[in-house]
């Protein structure tokens, strides 16, 4: 369990973050469900402003 945290504790006090304590435990959590719906790109629409670009999976927006 993490210990309350204070301005005077130095970085060796505080609990550890990121840590795995059962592997390969994913299995006991809803993982992967976060997208609906799919993509499209449509070139007719698209005015290369790059809006949608932060939102957007790498190489996946063709920009001229």
């Amino acid at each position: 369990m993490a210990k309350e945290m204070n301005e005077t504790m130095t970085w060796k006090e505080l609990t550890a973050g990121g840590t795995i304590h059962t592997a390969g435990n994913a299995e006991n959590f809803k993982t992967g469900d976060w997208r609906v719906n799919k993509p499209i790109f449509k070139e007719d629409k698209c005015i290369q402003c790059l809006l949608c670009a932060p939102v957007c999976p790498d190489t996946s927006i063709p920009v001229k």
